[in-house]
């Protein structure tokens, strides 16, 4: 996955990938509380993107949802703080990426290694039964004018 300030190719490239690293994107959330560890917190397991929406910080009436434009995001967390994941865009093949994982409270920090360069989001997770949702903090976003502030909101069913 390239580097999510990249602003060459096409602009659903850009978006795909802004959204699953960087603008998905260049996140700050704070860290706080006690380390719960990653295999405490209930990550454990696959989980698959029935939405992840993108909304613009300056006008919220802004906003994309990837999964309904045909994004697809597979997201498999093991006990040993590691993750891997699995990205498609319409009419592109499958994307692979991997990486580590650290739950403290109710956040929860991905570091993808694989394929570089390393890249590290944190989100606001909060889990009810099978749902995750995961909320970036500010990152970048092309809507399609330039790259502008958004936020994104990842909602994950466990498989």
């Amino acid at each position: 996955m390239s580097s999510p300030y990249q602003t060459g190719g096409d602009t659903m490239t850009r978006k795909a990938r802004s959204c699953v690293f960087g603008v998905v994107v260049a996140l700050g959330l704070g860290c706080g509380g006690d380390a719960t560890g990653a295999d405490s917190d209930g990550a454990l397991g696959t989980w698959s993107a029935t939405k992840i929406e993108i909304v613009n910080t300056a006008n919220s009436s802004i906003r994309e949802d990837l999964i309904s434009q045909g994004y697809s995001l597979t997201l498999a967390f093991s006990a040993g703080g590691t993750w891997v994941g699995t990205s498609k865009r319409p009419g592109e093949p499958a994307e692979g990426f991997s990486g580590v994982y650290v739950e403290t409270g109710s956040t929860l920090t991905l570091t993808q290694l694989q394929p570089p360069p390393t890249i590290t989001m944190d989100f606001a997770k909060s889990i009810s039964g099978n749902r995750m949702t995961l909320t970036s903090g500010d990152e970048y976003y092309d809507f399609g004018a330039g790259l502008v502030l958004a936020k994104s909101t990842w909602t994950l069913r466990r498989q």
